[in-house]
């Protein structure tokens, strides 16, 4: 089923900045149409300048589904960018574990 498994970035948006969800769901949309999720897919970022965090957070959610997805020609800035929403979203994951405990206010305050 698939293509040409390398896609330029700057040719599937029509421009250098990565700024809205929108834009990443566009080559979600693509892969999802050309693509096996099995597929080793090559999203390359040349010419890319900018990333936003939304959009950044769009491909660390694109990830799992393409697990053999590679990201090619990142520079520094913008796999800096990525790598931070992906730790933001781990956190945020892992934070989600909400246990709350019955606490005796008589005896709380008996503490202070």
């Amino acid at each position: 089923m698939s293509k040409n498994n390398h896609i330029l970035i700057k040719d599937q948006i029509e421009s250098s900045k990565l700024f809205s969800r929108e834009l990443i769901n566009k080559i979600a949309k693509y892969l999802e149409d050309n693509f096996d999720n099995l597929d080793n897919i090559i999203l390359d970022f040349s010419d890319i300048e900018f990333i936003s965090r939304s959009a950044a957070h769009e491909l660390v959610v694109l990830k799992p589904k393409y697990p053999n997805l590679i990201y090619k020609n990142l520079d520094d800035e913008l796999a800096e960018i990525i790598r931070i929403v992906a730790a933001s979203n781990a956190v945020r994951k892992e934070s989600n574990n909400f246990n709350p405990q019955k606490v005796n206010f008589k005896e709380l305050m008996g503490s202070i």
